[in-house]
């Protein structure tokens, strides 16, 4: 994460980890294969919290706050992997954004049955939103995973939970 995934090699990764290169061949293709599967795990595990998360209530605001609350905390705990996989422009963006594809199907279906259900106007097409909303997010943790002095973690909370309630309005 400090160097970047476009300048650390796989034999920078083994040596850190205390492996030599070859063991690290052993299990990964090259370093991009690692990246996939860190990416691939942080991304199941985030879906649950989320899951979890969210789960727990029906109002909506605090369904709201309580994915945010969610999203910041996996942020704080997976920081080095956020800067690797959402930097932008990077040799791992492809990683990046399927991610975030798998991210935006579970907030569409989720979209689709609050719709169904009662609980959300069907006023958005559901998966042009869950785009828009995966996105944000995606920004904004990357932005704050590069520097977390730049906003607290209660306000970064708080702007995502009210700008997916109500936009930009007061």
């Amino acid at each position: 994460a400090d160097l970047g995934p476009h300048a650390v090699t796989s034999h920078a990764i083994a040596a850190h980890a205390g492996y030599a290169s070859g063991t690290f061949y052993l299990h990964f293709k090259d370093k991009l294969a690692l990246f996939r599967e860190l990416a691939e795990e942080a991304a199941s595990e985030l879906e649950r919290r989320v899951q979890k998360a969210v789960g727990n209530h029906s109002d909506p605001i605090a369904m709201m706050q309580a994915q945010a609350e969610a999203l910041v905390g996996f942020a704080e705990e997976q920081r080095d992997l956020i800067r690797i996989v959402f930097h932008p422009g990077g040799e791992a963006a492809d990683i990046g954004s399927r991610i975030l594809e798998r991210l935006a199907s579970g907030v569409s279906a989720r979209r689709r049955e609050a719709v169904a259900d009662g609980r959300a106007r069907d006023c958005f097409d559901s998966d042009v939103l869950a785009q828009a909303i995966v996105g944000m997010w995606a920004h904004v943790l990357a932005w704050w995973a590069e520097d977390p002095n730049r906003a607290t973690r209660e306000s970064i909370i708080r702007t995502l939970t009210h700008f997916q309630l109500h936009g930009n309005r007061a």
